[in-house]
C-alpha cells in the first residue's frame, strides 16, 4: 500500500514538471499577421476648384458686358476716351471698340479715325461728325442740326432722318444709303451697294 502511494506521488510530481516546462502562449498577434490599415483620402483639389471660380467669374463679366445697353455702352467710352471735357460733348479719335453704342445723350459727337464694331446712333444732336472711320454695322442719324459722314465705310445701311442739313461725301456703303423727311442733304462720290433713296438718291 505504501509503495503504490509513492508511485502516484511521483507520477502526480512528474506532471506537474512536464507542465511547468511547457511554452506559455503568446496572447500578441504573429509578427506575419497583415493588419488592414484604413483606406486613405484623396484632399479636394483646390487648383479645380479655383479654376471653375475663375471660370465662373469670366461668364459674369461677360454677362456684365452684354447686359451694358447701346446708351450705357456710350456713356463709358464717352466718359474714358472723350478728348472734350465739356458736359455733352464727345469727341472720340483713334478708337477700336466692339459693340453697339448709342450716342444720343450728348449735343455734339464726334468719331474720327475710329473703328466700331457694331451699330452706331444719334438722335436730337445738335452737331454730328463721322470722318475716316468704319462702322461694321449701321449708322443711324436721328432728328439731328447737322451730319457730316464723310471718307468712312460703313459695311450695313446709312440712315438719315428728320435732320436740318446733312453732307455725306466719298463713302463706302455695305447697305443702303437712306435718306427721309430732312431739310437738306448733299454730297457726291458715295458708293452704295444696296439702294439709295430719299434725298440721297441722287448722291454717288
Amino acid at each position: 500500500m505504501r509503495r503504490v502511494s509513492c508511485a502516484l506521488a511521483i507520477v502526480a510530481l512528474a506532471g506537474l514538471g512536464l507542465a511547468g516546462c511547457a511554452p506559455a502562449v503568446d496572447d500578441e498577434a504573429p509578427d506575419n499577421q497583415v493588419t488592414q490599415s484604413a483606406p486613405e483620402t484623396t484632399a479636394p483639389n483646390d487648383e479645380s476648384d479655383a479654376d471653375t471660380d475663375d471660370d465662373s467669374d469670366g461668364e459674369d463679366s461677360k454677362d456684365a458686358e452684354k447686359a451694358s445697353s447701346p446708351e450705357e455702352a456710350a456713356d463709358e467710352l464717352c466718359e474714358s476716351s472723350s478728348e472734350s471735357g465739356d458736359d455733352g460733348v464727345c469727341v472720340l479719335k483713334n478708337q477700336d471698340v466692339s459693340g453697339d453704342y448709342d450716342f444720343s445723350s450728348y449735343k455734339v459727337v464726334k468719331l474720327i479715325d475710329s473703328s466700331f464694331d457694331g451699330s452706331v446712333s444719334v438722335s436730337d444732336a445738335k452737331e454730328v461728325i463721322v470722318t475716316n472711320s468704319t462702322i461694321t454695322g449701321d449708322l443711324t442719324l436721328t432728328d439731328n442740326n447737322g451730319n457730316v459722314v464723310k471718307v468712312s465705310t460703313i459695311d450695313g445701311t446709312l440712315s438719315i432722318t428728320g435732320s436740318q442739313h446733312s453732307t455725306v461725301v466719298k463713302n463706302t456703303i455695305g447697305g443702303d444709303l437712306s435718306c427721309s423727311g430732312n431739310r437738306g442733304v448733299n454730297g457726291n462720290g458715295n458708293s452704295v451697294d444696296g439702294t439709295s433713296s430719299g434725298h440721297c438718291e441722287r448722291l454717288h
